[in-house]
């Protein structure tokens, strides 16, 4: 469609219709054209393409084919009203993330680089992305399948930021084998590729004479110090691990070594193992110590069968049976001359009423305070030069005037 315009000549004006629009809206843009401005649809794009160069910026400085592709991605989410309600730059750093997990060649960036980025957590960019993923999947089938962070770029490019000179590509590629290495010792599935590549540095640094500790890999790489330290732990149960630097760097180990979870789970059950060793050795200690009949009683606990003892005759039932209590008997009954009870007062065995501890009192006990010893006659004659003193310190009439003054003017 073209329009007359005041001067004479004719402009050429079109309208963008929407996939999910019902009609296209030809006078607002056309009075948008006429006037020199754009349309809202226009002024996303703008802004998106802005944002996206923003964060594609140093420090990643994404190529500029990604970032053509990532503007592809953000105008699927205007179409799909996904930018309503986030941030422009949270959607954009999702949507070249999205690019660079598609890309073969430049896939070396993690989410963590782009919440770095934009200053955003970056579990609530994760979750942003996994919305963005579930949207495209309903609508284009062509995002259903990205691919994984290939590694060696990943190593590549946290070598250059440890600042290792001209032996960057030397070290690179010695960290590139030890991962190769990794990967055949079941070590690098189900971890994150940002571990295995610190770790990796961090051996095939020192493999070359840099002092790199793990300190300085965690703020490269971003992940955790307890992590790094769990992948060199597992480094150190494997075969590899044995061998000098030298002998890494020539030969080439065909067996495999068994996952990490084979091994946690030997360990366990060896743990498991000891404890049970360690509570029948306890029991058999205990059994040792309290005589035959604990000794019988352990081993029918632990063979799960029921205890078969011969009978007891009575006699030996009440020497193992507790004595009974004295009869209640009252005390004035005793003080009677001439009477005397029927039971004895005490049973060999049965507490007496008399052998009660004493109660304690408060304070110190009578009698076990020591009297203090005499004075010396050093300390008499120092007491009787002191009180001379004082004595003529106060026969002095100006001593006292001045004492006196003082008192009555103290400023």
């Amino acid at each position: 469609m073209f329009v007359d315009m005041p001067g004479g000549e004719s402009m050429r004006a079109g309208v963008t219709v929407g996939n999910d629009a019902t009609r296209a809206r030809v006078y607002d843009a056309l009075a948008a054209r006429i006037v020199g401005g754009m349309t809202s649809r226009e002024v996303s794009e703008a802004n998106g393409r802005q944002a996206i160069r923003a964060v594609a910026g140093h420090p990643l400085n994404i190529v500029q084919d990604l970032q053509d592709t990532a503007m592809q991605v953000y105008k699927l989410c205007l179409v799909n009203n996904f930018v309503q309600g986030r941030l422009t730059r949270s959607v954009a750093a999702v949507c070249l993330y999205i690019a660079c997990r598609r890309s073969k060649e430049n896939n070396k960036f993690m989410l963590i680089d782009f919440a770095d980025k934009c200053n955003i957590n970056v579990f609530k960019l994760g979750s942003i992305f996994k919305d963005l993923l579930d949207v495209l999947h309903l609508s284009q089938s062509a995002f259903q399948s990205l691919e994984p962070i290939n590694i060696e770029s990943l190593i590549l490019r946290f070598a250059e930021q440890m600042n290792f000179g001209r032996m960057k590509q030397r070290i690179a590629n010695e960290a590139v084998r030890i991962v190769q290495r990794m990967s055949r010792d079941w070590l690098t599935d189900g971890r994150r590729p940002a571990g295995i590549c610190g770790a990796a540095l961090i051996l095939a640094a020192r493999m070359n004479n840099f002092r790199r500790v793990v300190r300085e890999v965690v703020y490269t790489v971003k992940v955790a110090e307890v992590t790094i330290l769990k992948r060199l732990d597992e480094f150190s149960q494997t075969e590899s691990s044995a061998l000098t630097v030298e002998e890494f760097r020539t030969r080439d180990l065909e067996r495999a070594e068994d996952p990490p979870s084979f091994k946690n789970k030997d360990k366990t059950k060896k743990k498991r193992g000891l404890r049970k060793k360690g509570r029948a050795t306890g029991d058999r200690d205990d059994a040792t110590e309290n005589g035959p009949e604990r000794a019988s009683s352990v081993a029918a606990s632990n063979t799960n069968e029921q205890l078969q003892t011969p009978a007891e005759t009575q006699a030996e039932r009440d020497r193992r049976s507790m004595p009974p209590p004295p009869l209640p008997i009252d005390p004035k009954l005793l003080r009677v001359p001439g009477l005397r009870s029927s039971e004895p007062s005490e049973r060999p065995g049965s507490p007496s009423a008399d052998s009660s501890p004493p109660k304690r009192t408060r304070g110190r006990p009578p009698g076990k305070t020591k009297p203090p010893a005499p004075p010396s006659t050093s300390d008499l004659q120092l007491e009787a030069r002191i009180e001379a003193d004082i004595e003529d310190i106060l026969r002095n009439e100006t001593n006292v005037e001045n004492a006196k003054d003082v008192h009555d003017n103290p400023d």
